[in-house]
């Protein structure tokens, strides 16, 4: 987030309204794709989710998501700061083999998850 403008406490609340969007919207889709499919969702693995912003007709900012992308060729927008790409490669990695771990024990259960801190591992 660019620190220009607001107090600190102020873009701190920012940062977790935007990160509780983001993570209980991608919560809400893995488990819509999981209930469909009977099978853990890609989206454990790797995701890309384009947030935007648009105000309300109460004058209120909102959230929405504009598309959802998956899987290694999702687009990273790193060319600022390319230290997100090697980033994204590194947890990506390790994510992978995780991965490729329990698939060969017979996979993810449909209520295992695969990424740490997710609240229902």
């Amino acid at each position: 987030m660019d620190p220009v403008g607001g107090t600190l406490s102020e873009r701190r609340a920012a940062d977790e309204e935007l990160e509780s969007f983001v993570q209980s919207t991608l919560d809400r889709l893995i488990s819509l794709e999981e209930d469909a499919l009977q099978a853990p969702s890609s989206l454990r693995i790797v995701a890309r989710l384009d947030v935007g912003v648009m105000r309300g007709t109460n004058g209120q900012l909102g959230y929405f998501v504009n598309e959802v992308e998956r899987g290694i060729a999702i687009s990273l927008f790193s060319r600022g700061n390319p230290r997100w790409a090697f980033r994204f490669a590194d947890e990506f990695r390790i994510l992978l083999g995780q991965w490729i771990k329990e698939d060969r024990r017979g996979g993810l259960h449909h209520t295992e998850r695969a990424h740490p801190g997710d609240k229902h591992s």
